[in-house]
């Protein structure tokens, strides 16, 4: 009922506290799997591994009734280590989109005459999700170029479940859809950076990613059936199939972005994407900042905490009414380093609003809260003692 669901493709707890900008970020202590072209940022001889959970809490209202949802999720793992000193690494499991409803409404069709319309409950339900493992490799060029790909293995299940009651006769017998979706499809996606430094200290970066997968390889189980008795015992099958082959679309993306670095105080950044859906196309925009007071400051610790602000405007790939349903979120965020270390723990919080309740329609309140604990090691030297 709602294709795959709803994306999340908004990086790691780090990103998403700055607006998910991504296509144009190089950050030496971060990975960046949305865009491959990132990952020759990494220190030759680290290794840097990423966990992350989250909170997810939506009040979802019409003009006639509200409802609300809480989840937690364990979100990801990702790691990234140097191949060679033009060549690096990463590897993940991330989630793609996940999917969720439970809607109840109520109807009239025609009835045995034309006088006496017949009632009906409709209940639509719907659970599952799509992950994507992924390996992706990345090599500089000419010091100022790098290009990557990830190649990636989507996976999951997507469940829709349908009934139909007739409340008012007896003569007409309560009807049950289910559908289930296999995924299993292979997918990738390429980037692109250029980038250099101004006197030692203003850092420009441009990006470009790009995907040209348009549909998922999937099987689907379907089965129809109507009761014949009021307790649901009794049931006749109207349609049973299994494993039948069948895909769902995903648009084609192609992003560009841009960021400015300061001194390793200030990170500041912008992303546009073009998503291309068979019937229209659609332009997310995000916006993000970092400031570090200090860096190297050893006298207060918080001068060296990661203070980020985001913003993002999303328009859906739902179209109701020939009208786009927008999502539009303001996020915050702080990384909390290791004293010691290169390890930090980040934490980000998003709130923003999706859909209205105009024309009938549902709006979507939402705050999420994400974390994420980033190990960063030297591995790959050898240690020298006196």
């Amino acid at each position: 009922m709602y294709g795959i669901g709803d994306s999340y493709r908004n990086g790691f707890s780090y990103q998403r506290a700055m607006g998910g900008i991504a296509t144009g970020m190089r950050t030496a202590n971060e990975i960046n799997y949305l865009n491959p072209a990132s990952y020759t940022s990494q220190d030759t001889m680290s290794f840097i591994f990423d966990m992350g959970a989250s909170f997810n809490y939506r009040n979802l209202s019409s003009l006639s009734s509200s409802t609300r949802d809480r989840t937690i999720t364990m979100d990801y793992l990702a790691g990234a280590f140097p191949v060679t000193r033009w060549w690096y690494s990463s590897f993940g499991l991330v989630p793609y989109s996940r999917t969720g409803y439970h809607i109840a409404s109520t109807g009239h069709l025609p009835g045995i005459s034309d006088t006496i319309p017949l009632a009906v409950q409709y209940t639509y339900k719907g659970n599952g999700g799509i992950y994507q493992a992924y390996w992706g490799n990345a090599i500089s060029l000419l010091k100022h170029f790098s290009i990557g790909v990830n190649i990636g293995y989507l996976f999951g299940s997507l469940n829709e479940d349908a009934s139909y009651f007739y409340p008012s006769s007896s003569s007409f017998y309560k009807t049950y859809r289910n559908l289930s979706t296999r995924i299993g499809s292979f997918y990738y996606e390429t980037g692109f950076q250029a980038y250099g430094t101004i006197a030692g200290k203003h850092t420009l970066t441009a990006g470009i990613t790009w995907n040209g997968i348009t549909s998922l390889n999937a099987r689907r189980d379907t089965l129809c059936y109507r009761s014949l008795s009021a307790n649901d015992i009794n049931n006749d099958t109207i349609i049973a199939r299994e494993g039948s082959k069948t895909s769902l679309e995903i648009p084609s993306t192609l992003g560009m972005g841009f960021s400015y670095a300061y001194n390793k105080q200030i990170t500041a950044g912008v992303d546009v994407y073009r998503q291309s859906y068979r019937q229209h196309s659609t332009y997310p925009v995000r916006i993000g900042i970092e400031i570090t007071p200090n860096p190297a400051s050893i006298r207060s610790y918080f001068e060296k905490v990661h203070y980020r602000l985001g913003f993002q405007h999303t328009p859906s790939y739902y179209l109701l009414d020939g009208r786009t349903i927008t999502d539009t979120r303001i996020s915050a965020g702080i990384g909390l380093p290791f004293i010691g270390s290169k390890n930090e723990f980040n934490l980000a919080f998003e709130i923003g609003r999706r859909g209205t309740t105009n024309g009938g329609l549902i709006s979507d309140r939402y705050c999420f809260v994400s974390c994420s604990f980033r190990f960063y090691e030297f591995w790959f030297f050898r240690r020298k003692y006196d």
